[in-house]
């Protein structure tokens, strides 16, 4: 059993990559396919809000940089 899975290793990992990079295909043609989820007035507000909240952030305390939904501990590599 283990000799043949060694010798047949290769051939399956080829098979398992190509199968793997086939389904990445499919899904990300259905996703484009797919209708946007969102309409360009609601991401502007989504911006637009967090822009504002991060500006805000800023008025009250210039000296410490705000959390962020990326950083939401104020942790950032543009921040010390």
């Amino acid at each position: 059993g283990r000799r043949l899975l060694d010798l047949a290793g290769p051939v399956l990992a080829s098979a398992g990559q190509h199968r793997f990079i086939e389904r990445a295909a499919q899904s990300l043609t259905a996703a484009a396919a797919a209708p946007p989820q969102l309409s360009a007035a609601t991401a502007l507000n989504r911006c637009r809000t967090r822009m504002l909240e991060r500006l805000d952030g800023l008025r009250r305390n210039p000296r410490q940089p705000t959390a962020s939904v990326l950083h939401p501990r104020g942790n950032s590599a543009y921040h010390d």
